[in-house]
């Protein structure tokens, strides 16, 4: 499949596919910001909360590029089983991720850091399990 037909297919978002919701940004601080994914009580940040208009980028006009807005929306399907299963996703989804991205970009070589598409779950999730 070429790029081009990748790029999801784009028209103008409806009044229904727009909401509004507040976003927490992080505000000004005399501090160093600290976060820590799995124990909030450590953080130190301050949030200052915004409203902001949020549409359905799939129903824009004009997609969303990786040259303007550092962001695009590709198809994709994968052959992973189950997300929750680190050896699923090694195995797939981290070469089927890698080969997209050389694809939309053009790139020689891509790194995927981290997680690399683990679903990871907090404390408070049943599903939570300690390493």
């Amino acid at each position: 499949m070429s790029v081009k037909s990748r790029l999801a297919t784009q028209r103008a978002p409806s009044e229904a596919e727009r909401v509004e919701a507040t976003i927490n940004y992080v505000g000004a601080m005399n501090w160093r910001p600290k976060f820590h994914a799995q124990d909030h009580g450590r953080d130190n940040l301050r949030f200052d909360a915004h409203a902001v208009k949020i549409s359905n980028a799939r129903a824009m006009r004009e997609p969303p590029s990786l040259d303007r807005e550092g962001l695009t929306i590709a198809r994709h399907v994968t052959a992973v089983r189950d997300f929750r299963d680190p050896e699923d996703v090694r195995r797939n989804y981290l070469p089927e991720i890698r080969r997209l991205i050389r694809e939309l970009t053009g790139a020689h070589e891509v790194v995927v850091l981290g997680g690399g598409g683990l679903v990871r779950y907090t404390e408070r999730s049943p599903l939570y399990k300690r390493a």
